[in-house]
């Protein structure tokens, strides 16, 4: 992953409304192959609290976000 782009509304106020790793997702992203045991979890990470998400944390350790 080189870089990461804004999706078109993921602003809201100033702050960012989506994960940036969306742009480009890991292997293991809630939102990649997404079934009906991820879900829950996409919700929760991939909009709004990806801060909290261990791999929006590890991707961003690895790379100047």
């Amino acid at each position: 992953m080189n870089e990461f782009k804004s999706l078109s509304s993921d602003r809201e106020g100033g702050a960012e409304k989506f994960c940036p790793v969306l742009s480009n997702p890991e292997p293991d992203c809630y939102c990649f192959n997404l079934d009906s045991q991820k879900i829950v979890f996409a919700l929760e990470y991939c909009q709004g609290n990806y801060l909290a998400c261990d791999i929006y944390q590890r991707v961003k350790n690895r790379v100047d976000l």
